[in-house]
């Protein structure tokens, strides 16, 4: 896996938020089912290429998946992949480095 460095960062932002934009467009102009999942998995495989699983970008991208598979009655294909992903420790790593980074600039803690 590789991690970008500060000057990658923009760059990661912009292919980021372009694959979200897209997602966000096509269930705007109401995209078939087929396309919308297949859109979603392009974010979620990009963002797990690019900053791994346990990085916030790919926990939203997952979120979204599984929500639009939940949300069609597909909860056995939302399953699997919440099994595939290990959604519970992905979502664990997100929330360790969510708290080091609030106590690192003494922000009130939360609770994940």
């Amino acid at each position: 896996m590789h991690l970008p460095d500060a000057s990658d960062e923009i760059s990661l932002f912009t292919r980021y938020e372009y694959r979200s934009m897209r997602v966000h467009l096509l269930r705007g102009v109401g995209a078939p089912h087929a396309e919308m999942v297949a859109c979603h998995r392009e974010r979620l495989d990009f963002c797990l290429r690019t900053v791994g699983p346990g990085h916030h970008y790919t926990t939203r991208a997952f979120a979204e998946l599984d929500e639009l598979h939940r949300q069609t009655g597909e909860v056995d294909v939302a399953e699997r992949l919440r099994e595939d992903f290990d959604f519970a420790a992905q979502w664990k790593a997100v929330c360790k480095k969510a708290e080091e980074q609030a106590a690192r600039s003494s922000e009130t803690k939360f609770s994940c």
